[in-house]
């Protein structure tokens, strides 16, 4: 209860449990074929093996990155069982060929939902020489593969790069997860519980979002922390861990007590707090402007367009520079007439900027010429809407560069 209670209260989760995306689809189906993966090996049965054969499909239907979470995860669980009870070989033995039945009926029924899934469709693809059914599903993780090898136009503390940072990830949990989350959890490694005689679980509990974590860090795609979002789930299990010690320890010691009541309030408080920009929170550590660590979804989606919109009809604009990074009718948001945004000087009048426009994709220049400055690294803003979106207002005698 207290790991769903922490869970539902990180602003992230709630940022990207409102957008439609196949990041929460992920998250929880991970979190429900690594539970169902559990329940197999401990009762190995009918009931466990099409439950597990149920979210295994739903997994690999949700996301392709759950073809490389899951295993990755699996792997270094079973390494931390092995190590934790040391079996011997021979029973370990005989326990896989106990479970191989059931997995492999899971394997099946896990193969006809998902190929329900790509409507039974079947045809040659780039994998084998023979066609096949769901050619789609081939299809897309090669595009995955691509774009991991390619790379992807990343921004990390005011660096652009294709191939992305080896770090990028662990900052990102360093700024976006609130405060008391990152204690509870610090606690929950320190104190970690003892659950006998199993207490390898708490280490199974750990090394799924480890395991994840790792396979982040070797990617080149450094586009947003929602690219974990899976790892969630755990480490709010991993935190409650830290807040059920100081339960305990709080039955003989007020500060425990207090300690705990602090960090559940703060938890929610915090919550409360970044409502209703979830997508935008950062903790204290990032100071007063967060878009010199991060930008694009985890600071800048376009969420506050609408905003724009209505202070531009507050103002009575006549026209705007403004270069949305989504697709967007801004008519239809009641923008007035509207134009691009320049990357070398601001237009007469009314100029708003989005800060992923100008800190990732630079007003247009990407990484061309990568030390020139664009005019907002020189103007300060009129005013900032929202979280994401500065509006200037430029004298047109005082235009720069005209």
């Amino acid at each position: 209860m207290v790991a769903v209670l922490i869970f539902s209260m990180i602003p992230t989760v709630l940022a990207h449990a409102g957008l439609s995306t196949t990041d929460m689809g992920v998250t929880a189906c991970i979190a429900a074929a690594m539970y169902a993966s559990l329940r197999l090996v401990e009762q190995p049965g009918p009931k466990t093996a099409a439950w597990f054969g149920l979210t295994l499909a739903l997994m690999v239907l949700s996301k392709f990155s759950a073809l490389v979470y899951y295993p990755a995860s699996m792997a270094l669980a079973l390494c931390v069982w092995i190590w934790a009870n040391r079996p011997r070989w021979a029973g370990l033995f005989r326990q896989a060929l106990r479970l191989l039945p059931w997995i492999a009926a899971s394997a099946v029924l896990a193969f006809f939902i998902i190929w329900a899934g790509y409507r039974f469709s079947f045809g040659k693809n780039v994998y084998t020489p023979f066609p096949a059914p769901f050619p789609e599903l081939f299809a897309g993780i090669q595009a995955v593969s691509e774009h991991n090898t390619g790379g992807h136009l990343s921004y990390l503390l005011g660096e652009l790069r294709m191939q992305g940072w080896w770090y990028f990830f662990p900052v990102l949990l360093a700024v976006k997860l609130p405060l008391a989350l990152l204690a509870l959890t610090t606690i929950g490694l320190w104190k970690r519980p003892q659950l006998q005689p199993r207490s390898w679980m708490f280490g199974i509990a750990v090394a799924i979002p480890v395991a994840m974590l790792a396979i982040a860090m070797a990617s080149s795609i450094n586009i947003g922390i929602r690219h974990i979002l899976p790892m969630f789930p755990f480490l709010a299990v991993i935190a409650a861990a830290g807040a059920m010690w100081l339960a305990e320890i709080g039955r003989t010691h007020s500060w425990a007590r207090w300690t705990l009541a602090a960090a559940l309030l703060w938890m929610c408080g915090t919550s409360i707090a970044a409502h209703p920009d979830y997508l935008a929170y950062f903790n204290a550590l990032a100071g007063d402007h967060p878009e010199r660590i991060v930008v694009d979804s985890d600071l800048d989606w376009g969420q506050d367009i609408k905003r724009l919109g209505e202070r531009l009809r507050e103002l009575n604009a006549p026209a705007v520079a403004f270069t949305p990074t989504i697709t967007i009718s801004l008519a239809s948001h009641g923008f007035p007439a509207h134009g691009r945004s320049a990357p070398d000087a601001p237009e007469p009048g009314w100029n708003a900027v989005q800060i992923t426009q100008w800190k990732l994709y630079r007003l247009g220049l990407q990484m061309h010429d990568p030390t020139a400055q664009t005019w907002p690294d020189l103007i300060q803003p009129t005013e900032r809407l929202g979280k994401s979106i500065l509006l200037y207002y430029i004298p047109p005698q005082a235009t720069p560069g005209r």
